[in-house]
């Protein structure tokens, strides 16, 4: 309308006067139009949210959250599926190959009156049912209490989600030769009230629950896990420390300490083995641990110690590891300063939307000596554990915050357990993982 009112003042039809009224009048009704569909847009909008106003919300980015209106219960969907292919290689023993899910699992956690919070979590790999986490607890503010089967404080490396691991597989020294993983207990857990700078997490627990409904062995654990955030820029560049203590009584339950040599399923468990018998066995552990996030880079390291009195013997065993990783791509390790642990990379392209997923590198130096002393354990086998020296190289491929792809290299470069099969044994291999998470 204003390019004809130019063309007719242009032409004298009308004068400049005529011409600016009626430019005046069309701006004047744009903007009443504009008006009344910007009020219509509005009321619908104020009509669809009266409609809804006692519905929940459904969540559906990366995993499947239900939610009340006013936040007091809310009901999620969790799970994970990774399947690993191993292709090992050995000088004395022959190992062979495997493919196989390593872990199939599937839950759901949620909160009902805003602080009650609970979760139940199964894995089904491996052609057995087993129970991870299960739990019911209270949450409110900075803290939170809980009651049932979760981790026990100590090690982030073990408490640490396999989620979120930059290797397939943890340290050896994590998830049972010298960090307990989880059991039937009560626990707490707080952070600083900004959420930051500090955290400490405690608990005492008995056995754990066994698999195919099997009931909780008998033990008896204490621990406790505390961390500091020395420094901090922002969630990309921060520095964390820690340590923890657990004591552990057996209960005159069987006590054996073991190891694989540094990948799943390659060799039995009598590669690294302790065995102390029943009787009075008691052990106290030590753990140090650190960790820095510097943009694209990050370095991980732990050493734990373990101090075992039994019948069979006292030692102490040890181990302890270092890695470093860069992301290629950019992106950053994220540690989770409320939680104390890592969470989920999130890629700055994701695959199939036109980008290329985040692709990272990281190298491991990873030692487990259980070789103080001669133990001669109720069996007569597998008593002298050795002491194992591993290499892991990895390369891993994130097409989106979900789904990651990853390649590991993995060389133990020295085990010493003399009077053992495997005495001087150098296997080496490489493992595939794909795996998805909700």
């Amino acid at each position: 309308m204003l390019d004809l009112i130019d063309i007719m003042e242009r032409k004298g039809t009308l004068t400049k006067e005529e011409s600016e009224l009626l430019r005046n009048a069309t701006r004047a009704d744009g903007e009443k139009t504009e008006s009344v569909a910007s009020e219509a847009k509005e009321a619908a909008k104020k009509e669809v949210q009266a409609a809804t106003k006692d519905l929940p919300k459904i969540e559906t980015a990366g995993k499947l959250k239900v939610t009340s209106q006013d936040g007091d219960f809310s009901w999620g969907l969790i799970g994970r599926v990774m399947a690993d292919y191993n292709l090992v290689d050995s000088d004395i023993n022959k190992i062979g190959n495997d493919a196989f899910i390593r872990r199939a699992r599937l839950g759901m956690e949620g909160a009902m009156w805003k602080h009650w919070i609970w979760k139940l979590e199964m894995d089904f790999a491996e052609d057995s049912l087993s129970t991870k986490d299960a739990f019911i607890g209270y949450k409110s503010g900075n803290w939170w209490i809980k009651t049932g089967q979760s981790h026990i404080p100590y090690g982030l490396s073990t408490i640490s989600s396999s989620k979120y691991m930059t290797f397939i597989e943890r340290p050896l020294l994590a998830d049972g030769p010298l960090q307990p993983s989880r059991s039937l207990g009560v626990a707490g857990f707080m952070h600083d009230p900004n959420g930051v700078r500090w955290t400490l997490h405690a608990g005492i627990f008995g056995g754990a629950v066994g698999s195919g409904g099997a009931g909780a062995t008998d033990e008896f654990n204490v621990a406790a896990r505390g961390t500091f955030v020395p420094f901090m820029q922002d969630k990309n560049h921060l520095a964390s420390i820690g340590a923890g203590v657990w004591y552990r009584n057996a209960l005159d339950k069987a006590t054996t300490i073991a190891q694989r040599p540094g990948v799943f399923r390659s060799g039995d468990s009598t590669f690294q083995r302790v065995a102390f018998g029943t009787g009075d066995v008691d052990s106290l552990g030590f753990n140090i641990e650190g960790l820095a996030v510097m943009g694209p880079f990050g370095l991980k390291a732990e050493y734990s110690r373990l101090n075992v009195d039994s019948p069979a013997g006292d030692v102490d065993l040890d181990g302890y590891y270092g890695e470093a990783s860069w992301f290629m791509t950019g992106e950053s390790l994220n540690y989770d300063t409320k939680k104390a642990q890592f969470g989920s990379v999130s890629p700055k392209g994701v695959v199939g939307k036109g980008g290329v997923g985040a692709w990272q590198v990281a190298v491991r130096y990873d030692v487990l000596d259980l070789s103080e002393g001669d133990i001669i354990g109720s069996d007569g086998e597998g008593t002298f554990g050795g002491e194992q020296h591993v290499i892991t190289a990895g390369l891993n491929w994130y097409v989106n915050k979900n789904m990651r792809f990853m390649l590991d290299y993995v060389h133990l470069t020295k085990m010493d357990r003399p009077g053992s099969i495997w005495d001087n044994d150098e296997p080496h291999g490489i493992t595939l993982r794909s795996q998805v998470h909700w």
